[in-house]
């Protein structure tokens, strides 16, 4: 129903069943329930495709790995059966939080390049458990598995009937009210998609196990019949007794002796198929369930007014950068958890294809990491710098091949790279032992939650995507800041348990246009109270913010947030700034030092701003001498605890510096404030950008 909402056709259903018995011990399918499959065929007028679960659960980590005899290849199979046989570009799957089926489903469809539709991902489990209800889905409960829910009580009862009961052992004992823990699962009589609807006119309790606080129960349908909606009366008799392959045939191109793929075919003749897409929709169409066409008004406060749409001019305008650079900045830091890497330059060669440039640098990348025993699969965020995004495609075809499942978080802008220059790579590089668990999220579905990664990373820098469809919420920069900031609480939140914007520490807030950034801030303030109702946390004032304009976004969205983030607080936090003035220059200085059970971490932002009043022309040595001394103004106010700065990322005015120049007076600079390091000097990566949120603002350093 949700897919049809959005504007997607059925045209196949698709089931796995058991082979021996009626309930089988499977992380992934539920088959209770499984003889009376065949009804939704006849009863929604579609073709239905079955095969027999051959395989077990083998691979139970994480993450995926394609595993021979694994219950995962029959899904594999049915599936590349059915797009053998009909024109599908997606499937629709119903897990609500299972990352386990979630992951499984969505490494099965990217090998046959079907998209996943996850309409249901993560929804409030009370709030649409009362919107299926609402919106006249009749459904049974057909098992029970759970503390609180008795067979004798409860088997047969529908979800209407079960709902406050289900609201109560919530409350009771943090039962799952949709049942996505396994509590209990559901065999749907009637919908607004079915044409017909099913009569249970027989069932069998059998019981699983008699335990005596959860026992587990199921219900056999013995015998069913398909009634018509309209009149009510049973068309042509028919009755179900047997499904066991009655009515089914076996299809004629099995690919070999274990292919046991049946199918069944209700679906109406070709001249009536454009009937049946505009019976769907009328059907949906006016139910009170959540659709894309909400976004705007979901994110949106009531007092806001979306302003024009007309982006101005900038203070400075900048074309792309005339300047080349002649040396590579790259340079490396090891601490005993990371590697960073910075200034892996892609240059452009004469007789070569961006392709071609692209996949120098990634070879470049691939054998520093391997220098220290580590591959791809080591690498937990990239940090990308493009040229010119209208080459994203290529950078992205030649980037891909590198990572593959569960690639690093990664954040992708253009900036004012030298003329000679593709993009600039940044990456961080896990260096601890094998076994230590790296959490990362890549959801590849189109759900309601956030946007799915469909590409080579995972989830990590946030613009303002619909998630269903993932264009550009319409608006301009208001909703484009809500939304983008709706998408970074809500990954934090599945990241962590009880993660919210109040864990983020410092920011950068990327945007094409100088004028958006007060309406950002004002954006961001309101969103982040909003997020502070309701919370135990004690932290009242927004995050530290850089606000950086460049020319263009992905997608060409208005806005993109970086976010760096710290989970379990002690309350043990710091928040400092101070001003520096010099004849000529203002150092701007904002500190967090946050500390952990397990460590103290410390991020800052230094910003270098030109006295409005000089007259002075601008130096490039005394600007980043302003910026490394800021730095250890920093530093001085850190506990000897303080984690090791890794990497600088500097900020600099493409249209006053040249590469060159900026990188070669900033190393001289940190090289001779820093001398009591002993040559362990952080690394420094160099972005060219449009401006800053002030005009003055010459250049900053993020940490």
């Amino acid at each position: 129903m949700q897919c049809v909402r959005e504007g997607h056709e059925l045209v196949a259903l698709a089931n796995l069943r058991p082979k021996e018995k009626d309930e089988l011990d499977s992380y992934m399918y539920q088959t209770v329930g499984h003889h009376a499959v065949d009804l939704y065929a006849e009863a929604m007028e579609l073709p239905l495709y079955r095969r027999t679960i051959e395989g077990s659960s083998l691979s139970q980590g994480k993450d995926y790995q394609l595993t021979s005899n694994d219950e995962v290849e029959d899904l594999y199979q049915l599936l590349k059966q059915v797009k053998e046989r009909q024109l599908i570009e997606a499937v629709s799957v119903g897990a609500i939080m299972s990352d386990y089926q979630r992951v499984r489903v969505e490494h099965v469809c990217q090998r046959l390049n079907l998209t996943v539709l996850a309409f249901l991902w993560r929804r409030d489990q009370v709030e649409l458990l009362h919107e299926i209800i609402q919106c006249g889905v009749k459904a049974i409960i057909i098992k029970v598995a759970a503390l609180g829910l008795d067979p004798d009580k409860h088997l047969g009862l529908t979800l209407e009937e079960i709902y406050p009961h289900m609201i109560k052992m919530q409350r009771q004992y943090g039962l799952n009210v949709c049942g996505e823990g396994g509590e209990y699962e559901t065999f749907t009589l009637d919908c607004p998609l079915f044409k017909k609807k099913i009569i249970a006119d027989e069932v069998v309790t059998v019981t699983h196990s008699d335990d005596a606080f959860a026992p587990v129960a199921f219900l056999n349908f013995s015998k069913l019949h398909l009634e018509s909606k309209d009149s009510m009366e049973t068309k042509d008799d028919v009755l179900y007794e047997d499904f066991l392959g009655e009515g089914v045939a076996e299809t004629d191109d099995v690919a070999d002796n274990n292919d046991y793929t049946d199918y069944i075919d209700y679906s109406p003749a070709t001249h009536e198929i454009l009937l049946v897409l505009l019976n769907q929709k009328e059907l949906v169409s006016n139910l009170p369930m959540k659709h894309s066409g909400q976004l705007l008004f979901e994110v949106m406060q009531t007092n806001d007014v979306i302003p024009s749409t007309d982006q101005g001019d900038l203070l400075h305008v900048l074309l792309r950068s005339t300047s080349k650079v002649s040396t590579e900045t790259l340079q490396t830091y090891l601490s005993k958890k990371y590697l960073n890497i910075s200034g892996i330059m892609a240059l452009k060669s004469e007789s070569e294809s961006i392709e071609f440039d692209v996949y120098a640098a990634m070879e470049k990348l691939k054998d520093l990491v391997g220098q220290h025993q580590r591959s791809s699969s080591d690498v937990l965020a990239v940090y990308m710098y493009v040229r010119d995004m209208t080459s994203f495609c290529h950078i992205n075809n030649a980037y891909k091949r590198y990572f593959e499942n569960n690639p690093p978080v990664r954040v992708c802008v253009e900036a004012c790279l030298p003329q000679n220059a593709v993009l600039q790579i940044d990456c961080v590089c896990n260096l601890t032992e094998p076994e230590t668990e790296i959490n990362t999220m890549h959801v590849q579905s189109l759900s309601h939650w956030a946007p799915a990664n469909i590409g080579p990373y995972s989830q990590a820098k946030k613009i303002g995507l619909c998630p269903v469809n993932l264009t550009i919420i319409a608006g301009g920069i208001i909703p484009e800041t809500r939304l983008s900031l709706r998408h970074v609480a809500r990954i934090l939140a599945a990241m962590t348990t009880n993660s919210g914007l109040y864990d983020i520490v410092t920011a950068i807030c990327y945007v094409t246009n100088q004028k958006d950034i007060p309406t950002v801030e004002q954006q961001l303030n309101n969103y982040y109270e909003e997020q502070l109702k309701g919370s135990d946390n004690g932290r009242m004032l927004p995050f530290s913010v850089l606000y950086v304009v460049v020319p263009s976004l992905p997608k060409s969205a208005l806005i993109e947030w970086q976010v760096y983030a710290v989970t379990g607080w002690s309350n043990q936090w710091q928040e400092w700034s101070s001003v520096e003035n010099s004849e000529n220059y203002v150092c701007q200085l904002t500190m967090f030092a946050s500390e952990t059970a397990k460590d103290r971490n410390v991020s800052f932002i230094v910003s270098v701003e030109l006295v409005s009043d000089s007259s002075c022309s601008i130096n490039v040595n005394d600007i980043t001498l302003e910026a490394v001394e800021g730095v250890l103004q920093i530093l001085k106010r850190v506990s000897e605890t303080a984690s090791p700065l890794r990497v600088l990322r500097v900020f600099y005015r493409g249209d006053l510096f040249t590469a060159n120049e900026i990188s070669q007076a900033f190393h001289a600079q940190i090289s001779d404030c820093f001398q009591w390091l002993e040559g362990n000097l952080p690394a420094a990566t160099f972005i060219p950008v449009l401006a800053f949120r002030c005009d003055t603002t010459l250049l900053c350093v993020y940490h």
